[in-house]
């Protein structure tokens, strides 16, 4: 459950700097960090997932 609380707090925190950068019209740093967020989410997901069973 650790696993997924990092991976959380980490999609959260680039989450953040991704609007950031999107209103700061930093739109590569925005996309990257999007996608990365995105990544983190899902192994947040699994964490999850692998811990329930």
């Amino acid at each position: 459950m650790a696993m997924a609380l990092l991976f959380t707090v980490l999609a959260v925190g680039l989450g953040a700097i991704a609007v950031a950068a999107m209103f700061g019209s930093a739109w590569v740093v925005a996309v990257g960090a999007g996608a990365i967020a995105a990544w983190l989410v899902s192994l947040a997901f699994g964490a999850v997932r692998r811990s329930s069973r």
